[in-house]
């Protein structure tokens, strides 16, 4: 079911869950590029050359020798490590810098619509003769015509 929803058009997704729904789908989406984007070279480069250093009688789990903490201290094979995280980095702002004009463009677009439920403010203090919703709603139809909801 996750892909099929990933794969839902932004329009349809706004049309029937909103501007939160998408935002969050967006999010995830981006989760999956960032580690689609990455997975390559973690598991062509990285993983042989932990799984190289780590030996079975130091680390009886298989898991430990995976990572890391099997490469010995000084080794020249840190730096596929410390490249990675660069790596790991361009990554990321790369992504990161498409969905924030993507962001943008969405909440220009939010921005822009004639919507009540988009311009709603708090009106604190009122005069007690105001109080009241048809009091309310006159004082406000004088100070800005046909545009109070």
């Amino acid at each position: 079911w996750v892909l099929p929803l990933l794969r839902l058009d932004d329009d349809e997704v706004l049309r029937c869950g909103g501007y939160d729904v998408l935002v969050y789908l967006r999010f995830m989406s981006l989760s999956l590029k960032i580690f689609g984007s990455f997975a390559p070279y973690a598991f062509a480069v990285l993983l042989p050359i932990n799984a190289s250093c780590g030996y079975k009688d130091d680390y009886p789990n298989t898991f430990d020798r995976l990572t890391l903490s099997a490469v010995p201290s000084n080794d020249p094979r840190m730096w596929a490590h410390c490249l990675g995280c660069f790596l790991l980095t361009a990554l990321t702002m790369h992504w990161l810098a498409r969905e924030a004009r993507w962001y943008t463009k969405l909440r220009h677009r939010f921005l822009t619509q004639r919507d009540a439920r988009h311009r709603t403010i708090l009106v604190t203090q009122t005069p007690k003769d105001l109080r009241g919703g048809a009091r309310l709603a006159t004082y406000f139809n004088k100070l800005y015509p046909g545009q109070v909801a």
